[in-house]
């Protein structure tokens, strides 16, 4: 078998949209958009301190990670071990409250 390279012309660097997608998907994406760009104008002109419990979850340390690039001064805290959310945590420190 024969390798021939074939650069592709034109490229733009941007990544396809897969398939349509709604008006209301492109309104909650500006709503989403809009509320990011508050978040970035509080963190940058007011000093507000954000501070961020992330679950214990792949989920929960992308949405940090995503944070973070846009809110540069947020500040994470680490749920002690056994906690998966915040909730669980909440559960555990009333607990220990009322023992």
């Amino acid at each position: 078998m024969v390798f021939s390279y074939k650069p592709r012309a034109g490229r733009s660097g941007r990544i396809p949209r897969q398939g349509k997608y709604t008006d209301e998907f492109y309104q909650k994406l500006d709503e989403y958009l809009a509320r990011l760009d508050l978040c970035k104008a509080l963190d940058d002109e007011l000093a507000i301190r954000f501070e961020m419990w992330p679950d214990s979850d792949g989920p929960g340390e992308r949405l940090y990670l995503q944070l973070k690039e846009v809110l540069q001064g947020i500040v994470r805290h680490q749920l002690p071990m056994g906690c998966k959310d915040f909730s669980d945590y909440y559960l555990l420190t009333k607990r220990s409250e009322t023992s």
